[in-house]
């Protein structure tokens, strides 16, 4: 294979639940997904005993639905840890080879931006 591209897209409405005194949070959603991917293969046939290369693009689509969970937790107001998971199963696919199924896992620092003020006591 010589190149490649791969393109996804998704739309994930959700919703975000908030607990621990707004120090934890769990993100839900989920959609539809669209994408697209293309290759090239550069092959080498023998053709009246000389060698001839060729080469073949080979292109889909794709459709299908995309699942998002996510939590948070901030140590301090500004920083924590975040861990998501991610999953695209493919629905429909253009393609004759079979369909694809994204799947991924992310655990990363998080931070807050700008000043978060405390709550007022009563």
């Amino acid at each position: 294979m010589n190149k490649g591209l791969v393109w996804n897209s998704r739309i994930m409405p959700g919703y975000t639940f908030k607990f621990a005194k707004d120090k934890a949070y769990l993100r839900l959603a989920g959609g539809p997904a669209v994408g697209t991917f293309g290759y090239e293969v550069e092959t080498e046939v023998k053709v009246a005993d000389k060698k001839v290369k060729t080469k073949t693009v080979h292109t889909a689509m794709t459709i299908g639905l995309a699942f998002h969970i996510g939590f948070e937790y901030f140590f301090t107001n500004l920083v924590g840890i975040g861990i998501s998971i991610n999953e695209i199963p493919t629905l429909y696919s253009t393609s004759g080879v079979g369909r694809a199924n994204i799947f991924n896992v992310k655990v990363c620092p998080s931070f807050r931006l700008g000043e978060k003020k405390q709550a007022a006591k009563k």
